[in-house]
């Protein structure tokens, strides 16, 4: 009977697990904010397609900015994170039409663009992407998931 007391809080943890999802991991969709250089006179350089760029630094920041007449809106990076989406070489443009960023869990992340192929107007319309998030650690991982419709 002690045996039985003792094991009751597992015992009703693994009930609780098989009618829950406690063994799928919780995505929880993380609020960000779009980074533009649109009518700055910059643009992005330096990244390859289909990749995520963490950039924790301005450092990090002025190797993937090229700024002709003009500069950048600075970044608090000890609180953000800017992570910056270069789309496919195949698509000259496109158009980041509905972007969320979910933590997957610990350190893994996804960022979900849906997007259109081709776009020739608007301040999101660009073969770049940049979002500003809560700060996160350069050893993250961040899987892109771009889809267009």
């Amino acid at each position: 009977m002690n045996l039985m007391i003792k094991n009751l809080p597992i015992m009703l943890f693994i009930f609780a697990c098989s009618f829950s999802s406690c063994s799928k991991e919780d995505t929880i969709e993380i609020p960000f904010a779009e980074y533009s250089l649109f009518e700055t006179g910059c643009m992005w350089t330096n990244v390859d397609p289909n990749k995520v760029v963490i950039i924790n630094n301005n450092n990090e920041l002025e190797k993937h900015i090229i700024c002709t007449y003009s500069t950048y809106s600075d970044v608090d990076f000890s609180e953000h994170t800017l992570l910056l989406v270069r789309g496919p070489l195949s698509v000259h443009v496109f158009s980041a039409e509905n972007v969320t960023f979910l933590k997957k869990a610990s350190q893994r992340y996804t960022i979900k663009i849906k997007s259109s192929r081709i776009t020739t107007t608007g301040k999101s319309s660009a073969r770049f992407f940049a979002i500003l998030v809560p700060k996160l650690s350069n050893k993250a991982t961040i899987k892109l998931d771009i889809q267009f419709l």
